[in-house]
C-alpha cells in the first residue's frame, strides 16, 4: 500500500498478488475505503481515490464446467 496526498485529497494504491473476487474482494475494498477515509480525516484532507492493483484474480467457487463453456 502507499498513501500519497495529492491536490484532490488522499490516494491510496494497494496491491493484491493474488484476488479471490467473490468471496473477498468486497470486504477487502470496503476495509481500504475505511482506511482511506481514517487516514485523510486524520491527515486533515479529503479521501480522494482507491486504486487497486492486482496480479491474479482468482474466480473461485465456479466449477471447471462452466469456465470450459464460458471460454468456448
Amino acid at each position: 500500500m502507499s498513501f500519497v496526498p495529492t491536490g484532490e485529497g488522499l490516494v491510496i494504491n494497494a496491491f493484491y498478488a493474488t484476488q479471490q473476487l467473490f468471496n473477498k474482494a468486497y470486504g477487502n475494498y470496503l476495509g481500504l475505503a475505511q482506511l482511506c477515509a481514517f487516514i485523510a480525516k486524520e491527515l486533515g484532507a479529503n479521501p480522494a481515490r482507491l486504486n487497486v492493483y492486482i496480479g491474479v484474480a482468482k474466480l473461485e467457487k465456479i466449477a471447471k464446467e462452466r469456465m470450459d463453456a464460458a471460454v468456448s
